[in-house]
C-alpha cells in the first residue's frame, strides 16, 4: 500500500481526485508552457522544469548572454485570468526595483507565445519546509536568525506598498552557507490596491491570517502574522491551525487562538514565545506594526537565548559550517564517520541548515535517516519515506508507477529487497534498493542531466 502526495506542497492526495485539496495543483492534466530548448528574447533557454506551484511553472535555464544559470517562472493559463495575468506583469515589474540579500531579483518579465513568465536568480538549496518535516523542531536561535532576516526582508517589500502573500517555510530556500531566501514573488500586491486585496485569497490557508478572507484592507502586517507562522512551525514542528479542508483552516485562523507555542515545547524561552504569539494575534492592530519593529524584539536580550547576539557570531558559525562542507566534499565517496556525520548535522540546524547528501557514485544509498524508530516487532507493518531532491519525481517498480514522491510505502518488517526507479524530467534515472527493516526515510538527490557554464 503507497499513499501519493501533491509534488507541489506534499499534502496527501485524495485517491480519485486529480486536484490537491490544499495547493490546487492539478497532477498529469497542466501541459508544460515551454518546451526544453525554448529561448526567450533570444536569451534565456529553457533547460529543464524543476518544480511546479498552484500557479505556474518553475524551469531551471542559462541566460545565455552571460553564461548564468537562472530560474524561469511561467504562468500556467489554466491558473490564471486576464486580471491575474496583468497583475503579474505590473508587480514583477515592480519588484525588479526591490534588492535585499534574501529576496530573489528579477533579471526580467516579458510575455511569449501568450504566456508570461519571470526571469529571476536560480537559488540552490533545500526548502525550509524540507528541513522542518525531516529534522524536527529547529533551536530557537536558529528561529530568531530566521525571522530577523525574513523580516529585513518583508521590510524592503513594505517600504514599497508591496505585500509577499504567501510566506511559508516551502518559500524558503536555505543554503548551504546558512544564507536563506525567500521566493515566489510573483504573487506579490500592492497594499495600496484594497479592491484587489479585499476580493482576493491568494495564499496557503495554513499561513492565511483573518484579515485576507475578511473585507478589511490587507497591509504589511498580514505577511508578519505569516512569519509567526512560520516560527511557530520551526519551534514545535506544527502549525498551530490545521484541518481536512481549506475553510475549515481559514475559520480556525478567524476565531480560535493558538495553542500556547510553550504546551508544545517547553524548552523555547518565553520572551520568543510571547514574540510568536503577538505576531497570530487575529487584529493587525495588536501585531507588530512593521518588519523593523519585529526585528527589534527578536533580537532584544530577553528574546535571544546567546549572550552575543548578532552578525559576529553568525559569521562564525557560517564559517564553521562552510569548512565542515568542504571537508565532506573533498572525501566524498571515501566514507565519513557516522557520529562525525551526526554531529555535523545538528551544528548545520543551529543557523538552519543540514549536513550534505554524500552518495556512491557507482551507486545510490540511503541518506542517514535521522532518529529512526525503535527496533519493530516481527508482525508490525512499517513505513518507509522516499523523498527526493527536487520532489515530484515518478516513482516505479517493474514498470509499474508507484506514486510520486515524497511517497510513503507500507510493508511488513522483514519483506524482501525491493527496487524503485526514480524519473523525472530534466534529470538522470535513479534506482533505489529499499529494505523493509526499519521506519526510515531515504533521501534521493537527482541529477540534472545538463550541464551548467558557470
Amino acid at each position: 500500500m503507497s499513499k501519493e502526495h501533491c509534488p507541489a506542497c506534499g499534502t496527501p492526495s485524495v485517491e480519485g481526485v486529480n486536484q490537491c485539496q490544499n495547493c490546487g495543483y492539478e497532477r498529469e492534466t497542466d501541459l508544460s508552457p515551454f518546451s526544453d530548448s525554448t529561448v526567450l528574447e533570444g536569451r534565456y533557454r529553457i533547460d529543464a522544469e524543476v518544480g511546479r506551484g498552484g500557479m505556474g511553472v518553475v524551469y531551471r535555464g542559462i541566460d545565455l548572454t552571460l553564461s548564468r544559470p537562472v530560474a524561469i517562472k511561467a504562468m500556467l493559463s489554466s491558473r490564471t485570468d486576464a486580471g491575474v495575468l496583468a497583475r503579474f506583469m505590473h508587480e514583477a515589474r515592480a519588484l525588479a526595483s526591490v534588492e535585499h540579500p534574501a529576496l530573489v531579483p528579477v533579471y526580467a518579465v516579458g510575455q511569449e507565445q501568450g504566456v508570461y513568465y519571470m526571469v529571476m536568480r536560480f537559488i540552490e538549496g533545500r526548502p525550509l519546509s524540507q528541513i522542518i518535516e525531516e529534522d524536527g523542531p529547529l533551536p530557537g536561535k536558529a528561529v530568531i536568525d530566521m525571522m530577523a532576516t525574513m523580516s529585513e526582508a518583508l521590510t524592503t517589500l513594505h517600504n514599497r506598498d508591496l505585500v509577499h502573500r504567501d510566506v511559508k517555510p516551502a518559500n524558503m530556500i536555505i543554503g548551504s552557507d546558512g544564507s536563506i531566501t525567500l521566493m515566489d514573488l510573483g504573487i506579490v500586491k500592492s497594499s495600496t490596491d484594497t479592491a484587489e486585496l479585499v476580493s482576493s485569497t491568494t495564499g496557503t490557508p495554513k499561513y492565511m491570517p483573518p484579515e485576507v478572507i475578511s473585507e478589511k484592507a490587507v497591509d504589511g502586517r498580514a505577511d508578519l502574522y505569516a512569519l509567526g507562522v512560520v516560527g511557530y512551525q520551526c519551534l514545535t514542528g506544527r502549525v498551530p491551525f490545521d484541518g481536512p479542508t481549506p475553510m475549515s483552516i481559514l475559520y480556525q485562523q478567524a476565531h480560535t487562538p493558538a495553542p500556547p507555542l510553550r504546551s508544545l515545547n517547553n524548552q523555547v524561552d518565553k520572551a520568543l514565545a510571547d514574540i510568536i504569539h503577538k505576531l497570530l494575534e487575529k487584529n493587525p492592530e495588536d501585531r507588530f506594526n512593521s518588519g523593523d519593529e519585529l526585528k527589534t524584539a527578536l533580537l532584544a536580550p530577553q528574546a535571544t537565548p546567546a549572550k552575543s547576539q548578532g552578525g559576529s557570531r553568525h559569521i562564525v558559525i557560517i564559517g564553521i559550517l562552510v569548512a565542515a562542507f568542504i571537508f565532506i566534499y573533498q572525501t566524498k565517496g571515501v566514507g565519513t564517520d557516522a557520529q562525525a556525520d551526526a554531529a555535523l548535522s545538528r551544528t548545520a540546524l543551529d543557523v538552519g541548515v543540514t549536513k550534505a547528501n554524500s552518495t556512491d557514485p557507482g551507486s545510490l544509498k540511503a541518506a542517514d535517516a535521522g532518529r529512526p524508530d525503535a527496533k519493530l516487532p516481527q508482525s508490525v507493518n512499517l513505513e518507509v519515506r522516499i523523498v527526493s531532491s527536487p520532489g515530484g519525481a515518478r516513482v516505479s517498480q517493474k514498470g509499474k508507477r508507484v506514486g510520486v514522491t515524497p511517497l510513503t510505502i507500507e510493508r511488513t518488517k522483514g519483506s524482501e529487497v525491493e527496487r524503485f526507479t526514480l524519473t523525472k524530467k530534466g534529470f538522470k534515472r535513479r534506482t533505489l534498493n529499499v529494505k523493509f527493516e526499519e521506519n526510515r526515510t531515504y533521501r534521493v538527490k537527482l541529477k540534472p542531466n545538463f550541464s551548467l557554464i558557470e
